[in-house]
């Protein structure tokens, strides 16, 4: 109640874009396409359009982030529904990102001496844990409903079969 939101409505008309990508935001939702992420509230005004500056924009959100990454790139931000909150970067490639329930998230990269890199951030940006896949290579990442924990399902192979691990970190 409190932003100072443009006039809209529905229908809302979308910038020219290679791509889109709309998703919910809490009681607002968001576009990203491949220069811009714009964000609406519930009537369909725009609240904020921010250049996000990746060549091959990738998003994940929950009800009040939203990460946005370089599909095989090092850089992600994360974005409030008025603004970028803090962005960085890995030293590998990111595979994927995901966001937790609360404020935490995941990073998932590429490795040259592992199978895959998981990182762990919190609300401000910061690692609070980092785990390197030996041999497994990283499919999925979940956060449990309180964020205290992270599921992730790995791929690996054994005897001749390929095998699906399903890992709890606290």
């Amino acid at each position: 109640a409190a932003l100072d939101v443009g006039v809209g409505g529905f229908p809302v008309e979308l910038p020219g874009s290679a791509g889109y990508a709309l998703n919910e935001m809490g009681e607002s939702f968001y576009l990203l396409t491949d220069t811009y992420i714009y964000t609406y509230n519930s009537e369909g005004a725009l609240i904020t359009d921010i250049q996000h500056g990746f060549q091959n924009p990738i998003s994940d959100a929950n009800n009040k982030r939203v990460i946005v990454y370089d599909k095989n790139g090092k850089e992600y931000k994360f974005f409030s529904r008025t603004g970028e909150i803090f962005n960085g970067s890995t030293e590998d490639t990111i595979v994927f990102g995901e966001i937790g329930n609360e404020e935490r998230s995941a990073i998932v990269t590429t490795s040259t001496r592992y199978s895959n890199y998981l990182y762990v951030l919190n609300g401000e940006g910061k690692q609070i844990f980092r785990w390197a896949s030996p041999s497994l290579k990283i499919m999925q990442v979940e956060f449990s409903d309180d964020d205290t924990s992270v599921f992730v399902s790995a791929l690996g192979s054994g005897q001749g079969e390929l095998k699906l691990h399903i890992l709890r970190f606290d």
